[in-house]
């Protein structure tokens, strides 16, 4: 995949002030979020990890920093891939496996498959060609080996930022519109991965890890759906291409 190198973020920098704040231990009191040591798009800060989410992930340095040491993959930079895709339609692209690997809240989850999803995952430019943008769209499929998992039982859809160099990419979004069954809910994901073209037109996606933030969940009598504050990471080194 060519960079397009033309393109760069914003980078971010904030104020010696602040630098010293985030040093500290104690984040319980912040009333925004905080962001400072990652070379991400400062829309992240801005659009996805707003001050309504959990207290305990607002120094989202901190927050960052624990989950590679759990497994997820965050690629910094400012030329990511651009990936194409049909997101008008939502055409889903690969075939993504929920391979669990890490459950801040229930560590007996670490090793359960989720089920398979086919998602979309598009990077592009924004309009004004300053920043890329990642749209992702998901929706579970039926797979023998999860029968607990039916086709739709789980999908939503949404736009975020993206960093990365190369073939490497990380899209930070939060999805407002997720469905389980009867349940609504919102929630953060971050995916990470690497897209890559072989020969000609074909390409490929693989060492595809994804953390969910969960956010905010409708009434759930089943307790089907993981609760607020909820930090799950997968992990699929080989995601299936269904189409272009």
């Amino acid at each position: 995949m060519k960079n397009a190198t033309m393109f760069r973020f914003r980078p971010i920098y904030w104020g010696l002030i602040l630098f010293i704040f985030v040093s500290c231990e104690n984040f319980d009191d912040l009333t925004d979020p905080v962001l400072v040591r990652y070379n991400v798009p400062t829309e992240v800060l801005e659009m996805v990890f707003t001050p309504d989410i959990p207290s305990d992930i607002k120094n989202v340095d901190n927050f960052l920093d624990r989950i590679k040491q759990h497994g997820m993959v965050i690629h910094e930079g400012n030329s990511p891939p651009a990936i194409p895709g049909s997101f008008s339609n939502f055409t889903p692209g690969f075939s993504i496996g929920n391979h669990c690997i890490y459950d801040g809240s229930n560590s007996e989850n670490e090793g359960f498959s989720y089920g398979s999803y086919e998602e979309i995952i598009r990077v592009h430019t924004d309009q004004n060609q300053n920043n890329f943008l990642g749209d992702i769209s998901y929706t579970s499929i039926f797979n023998p080996d999860y029968p607990d998992y039916p086709v739709g039982l789980d999908s939503g859809s949404g736009r975020g930022y993206v960093s990365g160099e190369g073939d490497d990419f990380t899209i930070f979004t939060k999805v407002t519109n997720g469905s389980y069954g009867d349940v609504s809910y919102s929630a953060i994901w971050i995916i990470s991965g690497t897209y890559a073209y072989i020969v000609g037109s074909q390409y490929e996606l693989r060492n595809v890890t994804k953390c969910m933030i969960m956010l905010e969940k409708s009434e759930d009598p089943g307790d089907r759906v993981a609760n607020r504050g909820t930090v799950r990471i997968f992990k699929d080194d080989a995601p299936q291409r269904i189409r272009d």
